[in-house]
């Protein structure tokens, strides 16, 4: 098993793949530019415990973003939190430990901004919010018992999906399975939860959790077959200079749909030529993103989706051998770009082959010999190099104005 995440500060990645002795490699990889090639440099990083999840979430104690590696020892029930430290060197921070019954936790287990974990375990999720009024870096573990808002019993999840919203509110897209004597099969059963952590009346660690009516979030016919799920908010500033944001929900289906979601409403359905299985959202600007589509099949579609319900999705790219993606500003452009790994050999290096776009003109490649990488101009662009070329010979001109514009229009 092997986990994938992107450090936000400094753009670099991380991953971590479980060896024969039940515990972790842990590699930090840095994009690095080099008289115009590109590579990976690769450094060990400290380890702990077999990981279950790692996640790139906001660390409320120290107000930045960092990746979380949650870990178990061999045999044991007791997770381990800890954050990895890029700063000065890569050094792990421990958050505490949380006493859990481990079963199923490896499918489940989300790690959202706090951190704060959030599980399915037999008929209940499971929260898990850190302690900040003790003074010790500990967890208090909260359960949410589904049958009070389903209204059956005998459930058991099956996928939770759990995505952080604003300030202290959870969204939790929840999918479970019950049954009983009196029905031959399983019956799948579908809700959407909201979760305010801050609990009621302002008091933290007593959640507030509300039923959101399903037609207006997800409704359960897409629901009962989502295999992914992602989340994205759009914003931007209104007429009358007030902000306004409205969120979308992306769901990639069995049926081999990806499905955008408004206020529980399709508003676009694209057919895929595999089952979808992960969804990456790499943002664009305040009203568009990018969702990265990677298939049972190993292909990656790439998609742009806006805020504009009108506006078609447009396909903005296709690869095919891909192993995993993720999302950073690897390049330190100041934006997000998307970045392919493509598929190795068991054992070989995670990032031999890869591939790195933000699809506005930046792309660095792997190839034999080095990794190249450059921003695509058109004819126009193009033209006007040569322009300041001329002009540069003939110091006519000085070259940092037009080369403003060049900016502009690359």
């Amino acid at each position: 098993m092997s986990f994938l995440c992107c450090v936000e500060t400094g753009g670099s990645l991380v991953s971590c793949s479980t060896t024969d002795g039940g515990w972790n490699l842990v590699l930090r990889h840095r994009l690095c530019e080099r008289e115009g090639a590109w590579s990976f440099q690769t450094t060990t990083c400290p380890s702990a415990g077999r990981t279950v999840a790692l996640h790139t979430t906001l660390d409320n104690s120290r107000g930045i973003t960092v990746p979380f590696l949650v870990s178990r020892r061999a045999s044991s029930d007791v997770l381990e939190v800890h954050s990895l430290c890029p700063s000065p060197s890569d050094t792990l921070v421990s958050h505490g430990t949380l006493n859990t019954d481990s079963g199923g936790l490896e499918k489940n287990l989300t790690v959202l901004d706090g951190p704060t974990l959030v599980w399915g375990q037999q008929e209940k999720v499971c929260v898990a919010l850190p302690d900040v009024d003790t003074g010790v870096r500990g967890f208090t573990k909260r359960d949410i018992v589904l049958g009070g808002f389903i209204g059956r019993s005998g459930l058991t999840v099956e996928r939770l999906w759990a995505f952080h919203c604003h300030h202290d509110l959870l969204l939790l897209l929840v999918r479970c399975s019950s049954s009983s004597d009196c029905e031959a099969e399983p019956v799948t059963q579908w809700c959407c939860l909201s979760v305010d952590v801050a609990g009621r009346g302002g008091k933290r660690g007593e959640l507030d959790v509300r039923l959101v009516p399903s037609h207006r979030c997800v409704p359960a016919d897409y629901g009962c077959v989502a295999v992914c799920v992602a989340v994205c908010q759009f914003w931007g500033v209104g007429g009358e200079g007030g902000m306004w944001s409205e969120t979308r929900v992306l769901i990639g289906t069995s049926y081999r749909q990806l499905v955008v979601l408004r206020g529980g409403i399709p508003v676009h359905c694209v057919a895929m030529e595999a089952t979808p299985m992960h969804l990456q959202v790499l943002l664009v600007s305040g009203d568009e993103v990018v969702v990265a589509v990677k298939s049972v099949d190993r292909r990656v579609k790439a998609y742009s989706v806006s805020s504009c319900g009108e506006r078609e999705v447009r396909e903005e790219g296709r690869w095919e051998g891909v192993s995993q993606t993720a999302v950073g500003d690897f390049a330190s452009l100041n934006r997000q770009q998307l970045l392919l790994l493509l598929a190795p050999d068991e054992g070989e290096d995670l990032t031999r082959q890869f591939i790195v776009t933000d699809f506005r003109g930046f792309t660095a490649t792997s190839c034999q010999g080095g990794v190249k990488g450059g921003v695509a101009r058109d004819k126009v662009a193009q033209s006007l190099i040569s322009a300041v070329e001329a002009l540069q010979k003939r110091q006519q001109d000085p070259p940092g104005t037009i080369l403003y514009v060049l900016s502009c229009v690359c």
